[in-house]
């Protein structure tokens, strides 16, 4: 089926669907705005996507056995390195390739610091290949698909979250990151914007190498600054907290009732 056809196909279903809610939940603005753009009359309210708190309940001990794991067995060639860290889908769309070129401008200032690349899909192959290309395989590591009840011990040993998606929707992973108090760095495009709001938790940037860089390279060399939005970091995430997110969710359902009793 052409793309135009099929695009159109989704688009006429998602209206159907949208029509016929009593209640529509968006989880940004951004979203919202589309519906409005569909001209649906329905009512509608933005609640983001609420995270579990089990993200940031990891033990010390627990941390400290995955820690030597970690720097022992699997990747014993980033012991004492400063940390990057990207967690995701590895494609296309993430933009996964700006990261080079920023790693190699870090690295002129701060020559101890790596790259992880904490994910899978399609393009983990391809991405692989380009890093030895590159003969940046020394600096730039991956872990393939890693379950999500996993990833808080990633987040900890981190230093800097970077995030240079292009397409987000949501960018759920910079909450969950800055949920541990790990900074965030992230390009300013889609559902980040949403999240950061400009410089919450960490920077949000342009989609530009220079900018990027300078902003990483500040975090790994002042350690007051890194303190202050790791706590920033940590204070902001607390708005997608799932428990506190749950009441307002409720107070849908019974709005959506009401407008059914009202219109039936």
């Amino acid at each position: 089926m052409p793309a135009h056809a099929s695009k159109k196909i989704a688009k006429d279903l998602i209206k159907l669907y949208l029509k016929r809610a009593d209640e529509i939940i968006t989880p940004t603005q951004r979203i919202a705005d589309v519906v409005k753009r569909y001209n649906i009359d329905r009512p509608t309210d933005i609640l983001p996507t609420g995270i579990s708190n089990c993200i940031t309940n990891v033990s010390k001990e627990r941390l400290e056995k995955f820690s030597r794991t970690f720097y022992t067995k699997d990747f014993p060639q980033l012991k004492g390195k400063r940390l990057l860290l990207y967690v995701g889908r590895v494609v296309k769309e993430k933009n996964l390739d700006f990261l080079f070129p920023v790693l190699k401008e870090v690295q002129k200032k701060v020559p101890d610091t790596a790259l992880l690349i904490v994910g899978g899909g399609p393009e983990l192959e391809p991405l692989r290949e380009r890093t030895k290309e590159a003969k940046l395989e020394n600096q730039i590591f991956y872990t393939d698909y890693i379950p999500r009840e996993n990833l808080a011990f990633y987040y900890n040993l981190a230093d800097i979250f970077v995030f240079p998606s292009l397409t987000e929707t949501q960018g759920l992973v910079t909450i969950e990151a800055m949920m541990t108090g790990l900074p965030v760095i992230a390009i300013g495009e889609m559902g980040t914007v949403d999240v950061m709001q400009g410089d919450n938790g960490g920077f949000m940037v342009p989609n530009n190498l220079k900018d990027f860089s300078e902003k990483v390279i500040m975090l790994l060399e002042q350690p007051e600054l890194w303190k202050e939005k790791s706590e920033e970091a940590k204070q902001w995430s607390k708005k997608w907290d799932m428990s506190l997110l749950t009441e307002e969710l409720i107070s849908f359902y019974n709005k959506a009732i009401e407008y059914k009793k009202n219109n039936s």
